[in-house]
């Protein structure tokens, strides 16, 4: 089947005003004619013509019968244009000798969106949900849950009529959708009233309520028994710790008998909640990483749970691209090993479905339409009369992740049937299957390792040629074991040895990241001499004796920012102000995405800019949140209330290699704070700086102070803020990064107009009046995570800090397994992690064939 791949501008965010254009729709075309989008979701018949000098693009599908054979199939695609001689491509399609396996044991959901698809008639609706299954989605989620009667909830009886869900029930067992599905119903506020109770949802329920609660979650669960129905109970989307209404909703329901599944993006909904929790969904920044992934799969074990996670589908940056939506349902779930993977969302419009900048009157929030794949309708922006739906490059990316995922397991049971098949018998044949079998376990591990965790993506520049390459591989090893056990081979020509030409890239030392199990970062912030003028432009008096917060950190590894685009802050205080000044290193100022907005608009915090999350140490999770970006735009909210307003002071500016932004937030903004300051010794809160560098071309990077491991909005992982009013300042603290270092530097300031004689370690140092001094201390550097307690003592005053530090490996292969192109070429790419003056009395030694080589490392 031809289409036309029809591009069209999309927006770049959720309610921005940017817009980049991307190919989406795939069209049916037949002819010299295609059908083409005119509005409301409508298409229309026109000639298919390419304008001279312009490009257009097609997609071919390609199904092969069920009964086809193996081998090789010649094809020939003809392009006609009129006047002109075709031009006839050779296109070879091969049929491989086995089928690939689908795993019993994990689960594809897709949000189903029911509310848009229920207006189909059965046929129609049936038709859908054989695409579905046919991409390879297991379940569904958010389907229509019937209607429950309360009239006799006061003599202790429910009734529930799941009607309207079963008729989605029958069609989806049809075409193989074998669940677990989701249901959902907000009735605890129905309920509360049919009690007559007058009770406050957020806060904790009475005991009618509760007990009311899971009498309706077991009428439903034992009217559902019947049908054979794998369904979760799914209410509250994205819950946060602190919301109780949604935590007691999913706990009644699942004392009711009802299995859960409830979506997060906070660790700490999942600590506070998971006892409650049958099928926990982590949001993909909490396991994207092959720490936190391991840590999820360990915790959901530990529970009895299904670790589930979701992240693919239409999110930003998904529509019109195959790698993030190969990549997210294919290999990360892989190595996950997770046993449910989730996309969001299926076909969800916002006004004309066509045009993606109105929207607002629907979701004012987000007015952007939400589709992985988008529908066809009769008649424009009438819901009711839609006759089918358009398939869209994301959602064919889903496809190809999900058989990614499937080549994977094939071979991995090949391997194991393999070896099962030789165990025991001593023969030719029986060693060398075993020998296939081990071949094919190494390729397979390599191949796991060489495919980048989620956040290593962008840094390896992985794309969809990488996993076209690597489904390539993992066939060959399936075609070789497959043949083996039928007693054939691969014919010579193919496993011939061939000469490949491989190229070294050494890179440049990147420091360890370190673990979301790091102890927090501490700062001790001093009391200015003086209030800096907040002006943008950071004057060495205003800021004299600041403590400087530094590095920042990618967020979710914690590695290191490169030092061309190093970001520290300055931090002090008063009695009426945190003063903050960020300092942020850039060497294309003018690539910079930058824009004046409006208070509070969403494009504040999508351009270059950035962030200040500020919590009490008591209640991490009421935080201020305030965000300037680089043309002095504020965007500021308490946790997510955008309508809470702080009387902030900032300036920003904007120079050759850096941009500056100053920020005076009185201590009266912050409603967790007592102002003026009561008791200001020792004073601690919670508090994280943050970086967005966002440029116009490249994408955008993101960097924080303390790394999160997840997004910004993570307050478990804010650091420390210590408020200092005794005379002696440590106001940083710089540990080692590279394998060979072994030293710290603590700087130290003296606010005082008399010296003072500071203990650190076994050191003694004179601080002269009004001075700064840096003391160097010994500290283990063992490759991997380090931690170190610093201790100062002075005039019977005592601090102590605890650091962390991670040293990389020397040498670090960016991939442990090397993929040849059609040119028998390969690059081998290998991160140098040495400091420069060990770098220059080094050098690498490769051998190969025989040879031994020599190369500088600088």
């Amino acid at each position: 089947e031809t289409r036309y791949a029809h591009f069209w501008a999309q927006r770049t965010d959720w309610r921005g005003r940017t817009y980049y254009i991307a190919p989406e729709l795939l069209l049916p075309m037949r002819d010299g004619k295609s059908l083409f989008p005119v509005k409301g979701g409508t298409l229309e018949e026109r000639s298919l013509d390419i304008p001279e000098g312009e490009c257009r693009m097609f997609w071919l599908q390609v199904s092969v019968s069920e009964n086809a054979n193996s081998g090789e199939y010649p094809f020939t695609i003809t392009l006609q244009a009129a006047d002109k001689a075709p031009l006839k491509l050779p296109l070879t399609i091969r049929v491989l000798p086995f089928r690939l396996l689908k795993p019993p044991d994990k689960r594809w959901l897709l949000y189903s969106d029911s509310w848009f698809l229920g207006n189909l008639s059965d046929e129609k609706l049936l038709s859908v949900l054989k695409e579905i299954a046919d991409v390879g989605i297991d379940g569904l989620t958010e389907l229509p849950f019937g209607k429950l009667d309360l009239n006799e909830l006061k003599a202790g009886k429910v009734s529930y009529d799941p009607e309207a869900l079963l008729r989605w029930l029958k069609l989806m067992q049809k075409v193989g959708l074998r669940g677990p599905h989701t249901i959902g119903t907000f009735i605890e506020e129905h309920a509360a009233n049919v009690l007559g109770l007058k009770v406050d949802l957020n806060k904790e329920w009475d005991e009618p309520l509760k007990e009311a609660m899971r009498l309706i979650a077991q009428t439903v669960v034992k009217t559902l028994r019947s049908h054979r129905f794998d369904w979760l109970f799914y209410g509250w989307d994205e819950p946060g710790p602190e919301n109780l209404r949604a935590i007691q909703q999913y706990r009644f329901w699942r004392e009711g008998g009802a299995k859960t599944y409830v979506t997060f993006f906070q660790r700490g909904t999942y600590e506070v909640a998971g006892q409650w929790m049958t099928h926990p969904c982590f949001s993909v920044g909490l396991v994207n990483r092959k720490e936190t992934a391991e840590w999820a799969r360990k915790e959901c074990d530990k529970n009895g749970q299904k670790f589930f996670w979701y992240g693919s589908g239409c999110y930003l940056g998904q529509e019109g691209r195959m790698f993030p939506n190969r990549y997210l349902t294919g290999w990360l779930f892989w190595k996950t090993k997770a046993d449910g993977q989730v996309s969001w969302t299926f076909i969800r419009p916002h006004e004309d479905p066509f045009n993606d900048f109105d929207g607002s009157k629907v979701n004012p929030y987000e007015p952007k339409d939400q589709c992985t794949a988008y529908p066809q309708l009769e008649r424009p922006n009438d819901y009711k009369s839609v006759v089918g739906i358009i398939p869209a490059i994301q959602w064919e990316a889903i496809r190809e992740g999900i058989n990614d995922y499937r080549y994977a397991y094939t071979l991995k049971n090949l391997i194991a049937y393999a070896k099962q098949t030789a165990s025991g018998r001593n023969t030719k044949s029986a060693r060398q299957l075993l020998e296939l079998a081990d071949e094919a376990e190494t390729t397979l591990r390599l191949i796991e390792e060489s495919v980048p965790w989620g956040n290593e993506v962008g840094e390896r520049n992985y794309t969809n040629q990488n996993l076209q390459q690597v489904r390539l591989i993992l066939a060959r090893q399936i075609e070789r074991l497959a043949l083996a056990l039928q007693g054939r081979s691969l014919a010579q020509s193919e496993t011939k040895k061939h000469q490949v030409l491989v190229r070294i890239q050494l890179l440049p030392p990147e420091s360890n990241g370190f673990t979301v199990s790091a102890p927090l970062p501490v700062i001790s912030i001093p009391r200015l001499e003086m209030s800096p003028k907040i002006d943008g432009q950071v004057s060495e008096s205003g800021w004299r004796g600041a403590a400087i917060a530094e590095p920042f950190c990618n967020y979710q590894t914690g590695r290191p920012m490169p030092k061309e685009i190093a970001t520290k802050a300055l931090v002090g205080f008063d009695e009426k102000n945190l003063y903050i000044a960020f300092v942020c290193l850039e060497p294309n100022p003018k690539g910079m995405r930058k824009s004046q907005w409006a208070r509070d608009s969403d494009g504040v915090w999508q351009d270059e800019s950035v962030e200040v999350f500020i919590a009490s140490d008591k209640n991490p999770n009421r935080y201020a949140h305030f965000v300037v970006n680089a043309v002095g735009s504020i965007y500021d909210e308490l946790v997510f209330d955008v309508g809470w307003n702080a009387d902030f002071q900032m300036a920003t500016s904007i120079a050759f290699d850096r941009w500056v932004c100053e920020l005076a937030i009185p201590w009266s903004s912050l409603p967790f704070v007592q102002s003026p300051i009561s008791d200001l010794h020792f004073l601690t809160f919670r508090i994280n700086f943050c970086r967005n560098r966002r440029q116009v071309e490249k994408g955008s990077t993101h960097w924080a102070w303390s790394p999160t491991f997840a997004w910004f909005h993570t307050p478990e992982r804010f650091g420390v803020g210590i408020l200092e009013i005794g005379d002696v300042v440590v106001t940083k603290i710089r540990l080692p990064r590279y394998f060979g270092e072994n030293q710290a530097i603590v700087s130290l300031h003296n606010k005082s107009n008399e010296p003072k004689r500071v203990q650190i370690k076994d050191q003694q140092v004179t601080l002269p009046p009004k001075s700064d001094k840096q003391v160097c201390l010994q500290v283990p550097a063992s490759i991997g995570e380090n931690r170190k307690r610093v201790e100062l003592r002075w005039d019977g005053e005592r601090r102590s800090f605890e650091v962390a530090y991670a040293i990389p490996e020397p040498l670090i292969l960016v991939s442990p397994i090397v993929l040849a192109n059609e040119r028998n070429e390969a690059d081998l790419t290998i991160v140098v992690n040495l400091p420069p003056d060990l770098m220059k009395r080094r050098s690498l030694i490769v051998e190969a064939s025989g040879k031994r080589i020599r190369l500088p490392l600088t």
